[in-house]
This record gives C-alpha cells, structure tokens and sequence, in this order.
C-alpha cells in the first residue's frame, strides 16, 4: 500500500462492488488533493474507464506521468462530461479522500449527489480525527445517501449509494464557487475565494514578509543593485506580487500549485495594472509586466531572479511535511540569480535554516517573533553541500 491508506482502501471496496450495469465495465470519478498525492499510482487498478480531477498541479502533472486521465481545474465538475443515455459513459462510482478544508468537502460530497445516478456509488475515506464520521452523518440526513461505514484500523471507509428522489438540501460549502471581494491592499481590492490559502485574510506571515522586502529593496537600489525581475512562488490570490509590483518591481513571475490561487492572482495583478495605468493616464508604458502560472514549485521556469519571495506551507493535506521546505527551498536556489536575495517567511519552529544552509553560502535570520521568523538567503551554491 502507499503511503496514505485511505486511496488504497478506496480503490478495493469500488472494485469490490459490481456496475449497475453488469454488460458495462464500471466508470469512475476520482477526486483528489494534495492527501492523495503519495497514492496515485493506486488508481491505474481501477482500468482506462477512471477519470481525476484535482485542483492541484502537481496532482495533475503525476496522473499525467502515470498515463490518467486528468482534469485540472477549481473542481468545476459541470464541465464533466456524462450522457445518462448511453451506458458506456455512466458514471458508476465517485472516489473521494476527504480533504482537509470542510467547505472544500462539503462542495465535493454536494455534487457528487449531482453527478452520480439513482443508485450509483459513492465511496469517502478519512480518518477519525479528520470528521470523517460527520460526513458520513451529513451525507445521509441531509443529502439522503444510504450506505455504511467501515473502520480500518485507523482509518474509515464510507460506501454510500445515491438517493433515488431529488433534494433541494445541501451541505454547506462556505461558498466555495463564488469568487468574492475580500482584503484592501494599499488601495486595491483583491478577489479571492474559498480553497485558496488565507483567502479572506492578510496573512501576518506574509504581512512582516513583505515589510523586510520593501526595507531590502530600498537598500539594494541605494547601492544601485538591479532589481528589476521577481518570482513568487505559493503566490497564493496575490498579495507579494502586489506589494512587489506597487514597490514599482517592473517584471514579475508568480506561480502556485493551486488552480484557484493561480487565476486569482491573474485576475489581481490585471487590475493593479489597470488601476496604475488610470493613476498615470499619460504615461503610455505598462507599469509592470507579469507572468501567473500553475507550477510545482517553479520546477518549469527557466530562468533567474533578482528577488524571490516565499511563505511556503509546510502542510501536505492533514500532514506537516519538512520535505515541502526543502524542496521550496531548492527551488530558490535553482532559480535565484548569483547577486540576488530570496527572502522566506516561515513560523517559527520551522528549522529552514538547516535546510537552507545546503543550498546558500549566506544564510541570515532577519527576524524571530515567536511566532514567524523571516530569513534572507544569498549566494546560491552551484552544488548543494551535504548535511
């Protein structure tokens, strides 16, 4: 079995169970996260008739490696393909390991009432600690699934079949489809939704990020440093970009594992540009150029940055993972120009700096509230020491 169980466990009970259709091979929608990132492989079990979606990058890159179909998008499953006429494209089975927000699962478990026929399957897995045992509840009184629940040592499995009668009832998913108005940065008004990390918020970590930032880059231009080209990465609806772009950084890179967070940011940094060009209606130049992609950790750019800024999550779904600061922290040094400066905010029990010390010649702590501290790393290295 991988790593987290729970996809395994999945893929053993749908194919335990027969199609509703016993002439048809079964047809099934996976959903997956950045929880389902070590158990992919699992899936190949389930035959050409398995179709994913995610909402993560580097998910989609991994299903694409393996030979899945894939769909990469904010879970826009009215984009799903499904004639009910025609029983080589019913849907049998939905797969879903619950993830970690509950609006995010409670959106998921809503449309998988949509989606799936009278009687088709529904299969949720989480751990204990994780609600799991509330979704299998809400699923029933509220959406009207019938089915069961099954416990795996630590882990659960709920197999539910689909309510015959429509319901007007659903869980409720914060809003998760809607994009909303939500933080004032410096005079912008940014959108953002659910599904994007501190969507609704300016996150402090970001918020003393971007203060060190502007006090380094107010030093460097002192000392006539070029500071033209900027990489955020984990970019997240915007923010350092945009602090970036009004500190009058001319081109910017921003890229985010998280299909939400990367159109986010898009739809931000457009209006910036709008709002800058109507401040200065006779200057014909742009005011900043910028580039917003879907990227695991900037591992598809090509090319080097004067500054690169960086709150990286140091959560793998339910899980902390210190391999994500390494590999943020790698990606800075392949990416980082040989007189340039990568500033990281991290919380404080982080332990960046033994990473980082393997990748950058200078590795300098900035500041340590207790809570974030900020680290400034120069001077890449051109092979990384062994720790």
């Amino acid at each position: 079995m991988s790593n987290d169980h729970l996809l395994d466990l999945c893929v053993q009970r749908a194919q335990a169970s027969p199609s509703q259709d016993p002439s048809c091979d079964k047809h099934y929608l996976v959903i997956a996260d950045e929880n389902t990132l070590s158990s992919l492989d699992v899936l190949q079990q389930l035959g050409d008739n398995t179709q994913v979606y995610t909402n993560r990058f580097d998910v989609h890159q991994h299903c694409q490696n393996i030979g899945l179909k894939c769909v990469f998008n904010d879970y826009k499953f009215d984009d799903y393909i499904f004639d009910g006429t025609n029983p080589e494209t019913q849907l049998d089975s939905i797969i879903f390991r619950i993830s970690k927000e509950r609006g995010t699962s409670h959106y998921v478990l809503n449309w998988a009432k949509k989606l799936l026929p009278a009687g088709g399957e529904l299969i949720i897995a989480g751990k204990k600690n994780e609600g799991i045992k509330s979704y299998y509840s809400n699923a029933v009184k509220v959406l009207g699934f019938s089915g069961k629940i099954e416990k795996h040592k630590d882990n659960y499995v709920v197999i539910l079949r689909a309510p015959s009668s429509e319901s007007e009832k659903t869980l409720d998913d914060k809003n998760y489809a809607s994009t909303q108005e939500t933080v004032n940065v410096n005079g912008l008004s940014c959108q953002s939704k659910p599904g994007i990390y501190g969507w609704n918020k300016l996150d402090q970590g970001s918020q003393l990020l971007a203060e060190h930032f502007k006090a380094c880059l107010a030093k460097n231009r002192k000392q006539n440093t070029d500071t033209t080209k900027l990489l955020d990465i984990g970019c997240g609806y915007g923010y350092l970009s945009i602090i970036a772009a009004q500190a009058n950084i001319k081109h910017i890179v921003a890229t985010d594992n998280n299909a939400a967070a990367v159109s986010h940011c898009q739809t931000n940094l457009e209006r910036l540009q709008a709002q800058l060009k109507t401040q200065a209606p006779d200057d014909d130049s742009v005011p900043f150029e910028f580039e917003v992609s879907a990227d695991d950790c900037g591992q598809n750019i090509d090319q080097k940055f004067n500054w690169i800024l960086c709150n990286p999550p140091f959560h793998q779904g339910f899980d902390t993972s210190k391999a994500l600061t390494e590999k943020f922290v790698a990606s800075a040094k392949r990416l980082l120009s040989r007189s340039g400066t990568a500033l990281f905010v991290v919380n404080s029990f982080i332990p960046i700096e033994t990473v980082a010390h393997a990748h950058f010649s200078q590795v300098t702590m900035l500041e340590n509230t207790g809570q974030f501290k900020i680290i400034q790393l120069n001077h890449p290295l051109q092979s990384a020491r062994k720790k």
